[in-house]
């Protein structure tokens, strides 16, 4: 493909005749293992970081912060309960 240049921050390329423009999109941003909004389902799919709620992870409102302290919680009573039901036996 030949390398066309910029059009609007997107990358142009025309096909190995030149017969029409493929514009090529940025590829999708993903946040860093370590961020508390890796893998969240609540994103956007675009170029820079983002949050269909508009929540920070530390706070209270956010979403995904939610479901993984409820889903913790979930789990160490499930295990808890396990524990005493194994000590009865």
């Amino acid at each position: 493909m030949f390398e066309g240049g910029y059009r609007n921050n997107e990358k142009i390329t025309t096909p190995n005749k030149g017969y029409g423009v493929v514009i090529m999109p940025e590829p999708i941003y993903k946040y860093p293992k370590d961020h508390p909004c890796h893998g969240c389902v609540f994103t956007f799919h675009t170029n820079k970081p983002s949050c269909m709620t508009g929540r920070y992870p530390d706070t209270e409102n956010c979403i995904n912060a939610f479901y993984k302290k409820l889903l913790a919680r979930h789990k160490a009573e499930s295990e808890k309960k396990l524990k005493q039901t194994e000590s009865e036996n």
